[in-house]
């Protein structure tokens, strides 16, 4: 759609988007099936085989766990900021991963659930094109080894001025984070517009695991404190979703918006700023103003035959 192409250009990215009306599957879409670096997205994966763990018995929800302070993965959110040792529970760490998206927290649900029953949950939905090859402390690592250091704690200390001039350049080139692998969609934490929204429409239709299950995930997207899809939607629009952003170069969410009629529509827009670290909320409001008008157009739509 030439419209929505337009948006994302005028703001200063590319963009990806799929909307469905969740009645009917009635949808719409611009180039849904490129490949995209998922950013904090890929927690929606994370939250959803964790609750299909807990409603299995495997893991016991309410155990509680320590996150030692010098051992926690670095973020800006959350655990991850915080100077004390911490205890949470499994389910609570599940929401500080998915309302503050909180890389620590999201490192230890990770472990505890194991990469393999991630990829599981993935290749159960048949979502083939989407990948979750690591932890966010091997992501973060990974951009670290692109720009020539060890661990990206050394990447915050050369930044910060603690390993000379020559270090603290290097590790502020914008040029080589944009080029990181964890930023390409053939080697990252990736997928595509399409598969998301089908992710999301599964929770929301009780197909991506048991219905207790999937109540569980609504109800950690149901409280993200900041929604970009829902940005620009007219009064009274309710929102469930998690967003997205990785090094100023990916602003993504994925999720739902409800009109105060009751109609729902999933939405899952992926962007790659032009240029890194700038037009940030020229971006954020381009990913609103496309799902603004997506929707409006699938509202318009006559119902479809499933």
């Amino acid at each position: 759609m030439q419209a929505l192409r337009t948006i994302f250009t005028e703001a200063g990215c590319d963009g990806t988007l799929f909307a469905e009306r969740l009645r009917d599957g009635a949808h719409l879409a611009l180039d849904p099936d490129r490949p995209v670096a998922l950013a904090s997205v890929f927690k929606v994966v994370v939250a959803l085989a964790f609750a299909r763990a807990a409603v299995a018995g495997e893991i016991d929800p309410t155990e509680r766990v320590m996150l030692a302070s010098a051992d926690r993965t670095p973020g800006p959110t959350g655990l991850s900021v915080c100077a004390d040792d911490a205890v949470l529970s499994w389910r609570d760490l599940a929401y500080f991963m998915m309302a503050l998206s909180d890389n620590a927290a999201t490192d230890a649900l990770t472990e505890r659930v194991g990469l393999a029953r991630v990829k599981a949950t993935l290749d159960a939905l048949g979502l083939r094109n989407m990948a979750v090859p690591g932890t966010m402390r091997e992501e973060l690592d990974g951009v670290a080894a692109d720009l020539g250091f060890a661990t990206w704690r050394q990447v915050q200390d050369a930044q910060a001025g603690g390993m000379g001039e020559e270090a603290r350049v290097r590790a502020s080139d914008l040029g080589r984070i944009a080029g990181s692998r964890v930023l390409d969609p053939a080697r990252g934490w990736r997928g595509t517009a399409r598969e998301a929204a089908q992710l999301v429409t599964a929770i929301w239709s009780d197909r991506a695991g048991p219905a207790e299950a999937c109540a569980q995930v609504r109800w950690l997207m149901g409280h993200q404190p900041r929604s970009r899809i829902a940005s620009a939607m007219p009064e009274g629009v309710r929102a469930w979703g998690k967003s997205g952003s990785l090094f100023g170069v990916a602003r993504n969410e994925a999720g739902v918006v409800e009109y105060p009629g009751g109609e729902r529509y999933i939405v899952a827009v992926f962007t790659r700023a032009h240029v890194p670290f700038e037009r940030g909320r020229d971006i954020e409001a381009a990913i609103g103003e496309a799902c603004r008008v997506a929707v409006e157009r699938l509202a318009g739509q006559p119902a479809e035959s499933r």
